[in-house]
């Protein structure tokens, strides 16, 4: 009888057991926070006339890549793609790659910017 009482009470605990875990609240899942990585305000996208303000240095550095890529394919018509402040130069720079390639010095005789005519009449003494 004695094991009939403990079998009874041990049933009992379990299913005491079995309401309180049923009634203790559930824990919500929160969804997660969606970290935001600020990256600072818009970037104003300008173009080099108006980054450069006129400034020939500063325009030149811009189009640094294009002239250059006039300069490699000897071709004229990629300046034409350059503000009209610095198309010369970039003519130049075709002629004194011209001359130093083909070492003629009649090539730097086109050459309009003073300094560059002097590099290039130089170079090819």
């Amino acid at each position: 009888m004695e094991s009939k009482k403990i079998g009874i009470i041990i049933v009992i605990l379990i299913l005491v057991f079995i309401l309180i875990i049923s009634f203790i609240p559930k824990k919500e899942t929160v969804p997660r926070k969606t970290i935001i990585n600020y990256q600072g305000p818009p970037k104003i996208v300008v173009n080099c006339e108006e980054k450069c303000n006129q400034n020939v240095k500063c325009l030149e550095a811009c189009y640094y890549f294009d002239i250059n890529k006039a300069v490699v394919a000897q071709d004229t018509n990629l300046c034409n793609k350059i503000p009209s402040l610095i198309k010369q130069s970039c003519i130049d720079k075709i002629n004194l790659g011209k001359a130093l390639t083909m070492q003629d010095t009649n090539l730097c005789n086109p050459i309009i910017n003073q300094e560059t005519k002097t590099i290039c009449l130089n170079a090819l003494k």
